[in-house]
């Protein structure tokens, strides 16, 4: 037991044990939100700590002094800790980290943990393939497991980068599949069949990616607007769902208008670098990419194909999900760059000089995310405080000095303001939001705070405002017709009473929306509205 023991953690690399152990943040359940906060510092920690590592040993005139075995076994180790916890979850021996969904190992909900396997999966079949001993088949096993268990979490992204990356291994591995697959039928055949299934898969979820759509038209609409500098980091969160409002208004009988939700990503990392950095951005992008498809190009090593493989993953993921919010993803990233420049041949003055370059990035983004991070914990802290009201609102006015771009802090204190009965300073709060961060939740607040101040036209319009964001909400109309019967206006509130009640709903047995109309009835026969 002690020699396998012994055997299991030579196999394991420090570096590795950083870059995996951000797994286990999600579990970290009894304060979240620090959880949250935590994780992307830790990733900008150990994204550092890589590419000091790595400039070290080109400064010593040689390779990156480690294994790539252990470090790539180290990925599938954690891979099956993942599936294991995951079937812990569906037999019902461990909690979800999610009340929706039955399974997410340690993670926030299955897409995310479908691409952590995602980017396991080509490194098995590269074993797999490269095995000549009886441990072909413990791969082999492992690659039925991560396949099964994607499929299983319904991630339609992850599918499509699965079968990609494993194609590409498979292909660079295996001279008998590059024989086959020199014939013109074999890839007008698999042409066709790539067709079919991608059509089965947005028949499979139909109004998932007609809302996927949706979200891709409204943000090309924003990229016309600011098609070279883009519309700043803070462009997407703070302009998208305005934008999303004029789109639905003028396309009001669309099927779109009960598709939409509040959005605060665009499922598609290209398409949000647009937006932020324009056509500039997009271009810096590629010329990146395109340099290390280069470097992989001129230099095959053993591991090129896994290089490409995870390269390609992390392409496809960013094209149809949120993957630059999940850490794994950048670490990936960063690792396999970090390979291919201290890797692959170039001249050491330019690989000195890459290698500065590469580690200039992140030591800023370190530096702009944990500039504030003893005030993000004090915020965090006074969250969970016992303390009175007017002690928290006094911290929060402290923190504020510190966190007022912060859109998360500035929509949180808003709302604490709101609740408390501090409507003037929560509306003078929630405008300075609407700089960084505009969206449905944020228009409904301040539509009340209107109300409350005694500014019925504001709030009114603010919850139409609110309504246009998400048509497919009642709560607006709701409050709408509420604020009409206060005021006494019983022909406004007849009017909206009735669109409440002809609206169609989303989901029709939905207790809070039966309640809704239900009152909308009661008012209809009370002012007797004709």
């Amino acid at each position: 037991m002690i020699k396998r023991l012994k055997s299991l953690c030579g196999e394991i690399h420090f570096s590795t044990l950083l870059v995996c152990g951000g797994c286990i943040f999600p579990v970290y359940r009894s304060h979240p939100e620090i959880a949250d906060m935590l994780r992307e510092k830790w990733a900008f920690a150990v994204i550092l700590i890589m590419l000091v590592l790595c400039v070290q040993t080109v400064l010593r005139g040689k390779l990156w002094h480690i294994d790539m075995n252990k470090i790539l076994k180290t990925f599938v180790l954690v891979g099956i800790i993942q599936i294991t916890i995951a079937f812990l979850q569906l037999i019902g021996i461990i909690p979800s980290f999610h009340q929706f969904f039955r399974f997410t190992a340690t993670f926030r909900n299955p897409a995310i943990y479908a691409m952590m396997l995602t980017l396991c999966l080509p490194i098995c079949i590269f074993y797999s393939i490269n095995s000549v001993d009886k441990s072909r088949y413990k791969w082999n096993i492992l690659i039925f497991l991560l396949t099964l268990w994607i499929v299983i979490s319904e991630s339609r992204a992850s599918m499509i980068a699965a079968a990609c990356s494993s194609f590409a291994v498979v292909y660079f591995e295996s001279s008998r599949f590059r024989n086959i697959m020199s014939f013109r039928r074999i890839w007008f055949l698999i042409l066709i069949c790539g067709i079919i299934i991608l059509i089965g898969l947005y028949f499979y979820k139909r109004d998932s990616a007609d809302g996927r759509i949706l979200i891709w038209l409204v943000s090309l609409k924003m990229i016309a607007t600011k098609p070279i500098f883009g519309w700043g980091e803070d462009g997407f969160a703070a302009s998208y769902m305005p934008y999303q409002a004029m789109f639905l208004q003028e396309n009001e009988e669309s099927r779109f208008a009960y598709l939409a939700d509040n959005i605060t990503h665009p499922f598609n990392e290209f398409l949000l670098l647009a937006i932020k950095y324009g056509i500039l951005g997009v271009v810096v992008l590629f010329g990146i990419i395109a340099l290390i498809a280069v470097m992989i190009r001129n230099n095959r090593g053993k591991y090129m194909s896994l290089h490409i493989a995870i390269l390609l993953t992390v392409i496809i993921l960013s094209m149809f999900t949120n993957a630059f919010t999940i850490p794994i993803v950048w670490i990936c990233v960063i690792f396999v760059i970090c390979l291919v420049v201290s890797e692959y041949c170039m001249p050491a003055p330019k690989r000195r000089l890459t290698m500065a370059m590469l580690l200039l990035i992140p030591i800023l983004l370190i530096l702009f995310n944990n500039r504030n991070i003893l005030s993000e914990l004090r915020w965090h802290n006074s969250q969970k405080s016992s303390a009175s009201v007017n002690e928290v609102l006094d911290e929060y006015r402290r923190i504020y000095t510190h966190l007022k771009a912060n859109a998360s802090f500035l929509y949180n204190y808003g709302a604490l303001l709101h609740y408390n009965g501090f409507y003037e300073e929560s509306q003078d709060i929630l405008i300075e939001c609407t700089r960084f961060y505009d969206d449905y939740n944020v228009r409904l607040l301040m539509a009340d705070n209107y109300k409350q101040i005694g500014e019925v036209s504001n709030s009114i319009e603010t919850f139409e405002y609110a309504q246009a964001m998400v048509p497919c909400r009642f709560l607006p109309l709701y409050h709408e017709m509420k604020v009409y019967e206060d005021i006494g206006d019983s022909v406004n509130a007849c009017h909206v009473a009735k669109r409440i009640i002809e609206k169609p709903a989303k989901i029709e047995k939905s207790p809070s929306v039966q309640k809704i109309k239900q009152e909308a009835k009661m008012l209809v026969c009370r002012l007797d509205c004709k």
